[in-house]
């Protein structure tokens, strides 16, 4: 062995390493210098190290490595499968749901599972369905009560005209009285119509505003002014109440409209001898209207719904709350649309036997 390894440089005092070949086999070595006292003055070789070097085959290594990528891989894809699923089945529900809204049935509900975003989608659609039902019935409501407003002034004019070309209607007074209901409901046919349009535009591309500089203070004196003799007719007072000038930044034709509505609301339901108070104020940013009056009141459980087409409407089997008369049913949701595209806010205050309070907050 020592004859193969190359002892120079240990005698010289360095480590010796490398490969030698014994019998076609190749082995490593490393030989170590020592000595063997304290004074002897030249290293030894103290001994040699040697490894046999096998050659590294890689076919196994590989085939293990190639095998736990594969196992790797099909994991992958099993997992991603179950996650594709998972994923999908929550979509495919919303989807076939969809289908059956599209297809009119609101009714239409999908499961909600988990707190992830799969969940509020389902969450949400189940929202959106249960709108688009609740809208669909009201708009169902909204045509009969309309449909039934219709057909009420029809057919007293029908029926007055039938009589006067039959001529039922001999004497003055009769035919008077005809021509006077004829021409009442026509009147009454007219607001109804423009009523449904004015809902029909509010928040399409036809309804337009249109910005100015006005004073509320004198829309509210207009207004007042403009019924006065209806009001007095039914012997109600209007009273008109401001401080000063409420300057504002609207669109004054659309509050006179807003204003209208509620004035023609509180004479119909005032009793005789009573009086309907208009008054304004400002605050930092907002001017606010209050619409008054003493009538019968609304209950409690009516208020929210009052601004709802057609509620409080007493006609037919849908009477309205005690002492309203019939109009069109339309006013206050109008009125409450003209607000909110206006920018600003609409409240109601009532109490049974004690009057009604509407407050109307608009951005200066």
């Amino acid at each position: 062995m020592a004859r193969l390894v190359d002892v120079r440089p240990v005698m010289a005092g360095s480590t010796s390493r490398g490969f030698i070949n014994i019998d076609e086999t190749r082995y490593a070595y490393v030989a170590i210098p020592t000595r063997l006292a304290r004074r002897a003055t030249r290293p030894l070789l103290a001994g040699v190290v040697v490894g046999k070097r096998a050659g590294v085959d890689w076919q196994p290594i590989l085939a293990r490595v190639l095998l736990a990528a594969g196992l790797a891989a099909l994991l992958a894809a099993l997992a991603a499968v179950l996650l594709a699923r998972r994923l999908a089945r929550p979509v495919q529900r919303v989807s076939a749901a969809s289908s059956r809204v599209a297809k009119g049935d609101l009714q239409a509900r999908v499961p909600v599972e988990g707190s992830d975003e799969l969940a509020d989608l389902a969450r949400g659609f189940n929202h959106m369905a249960a709108a688009l039902d609740e809208a669909r019935r009201r708009e169902g409501e909204f045509l009969s009560n309309v449909s039934h407003e219709l057909r009420t002034p029809i057919t007293a004019i029908r029926g007055y005209v039938e009589a006067l070309e039959d001529g039922a209607l001999q004497d003055a007074t009769g035919r008077a009285e005809a021509l006077r209901v004829i021409k009442t409901e026509t009147e009454r046919l007219e607001r109804l119509v423009a009523d449904v349009l004015d809902l029909a535009r509010v928040g399409t591309h036809n309804f337009r505003l249109t910005l100015r500089d006005a004073d509320v203070a004198q829309v509210l004196r207009e207004a007042a002014t403009a019924h006065r003799t209806e009001a007095k007719e039914r012997d109600v007072a209007i009273d008109v109440s401001v401080p000063g000038p409420l300057p504002c930044r609207t669109d004054p034709d659309r509050v006179r409209q807003i204003v209208t509505n509620l004035v023609e609301n509180a004479v119909r339901v005032t009793p005789a001898g009573g009086t309907i108070r208009l008054s304004g104020g400002a605050t930092p940013g907002w001017v606010s209207i209050d619409v008054s009056d003493p009538g019968p009141g609304i209950a409690a459980e009516q208020v929210p719904h009052v601004f709802e087409r057609s509620y409080l409407r007493n006609v037919g089997e849908a009477p309205a709350p005690a002492g309203l008369s019939a109009g069109s049913g339309l006013g206050l949701a109008i009125v409450r649309e003209l607000v909110h595209a206006l920018g600003g806010r609409i409240d109601v205050a009532s109490e049974p036997g004690r009057g009604t309070t509407f407050r109307i907050a608009l951005p200066a």
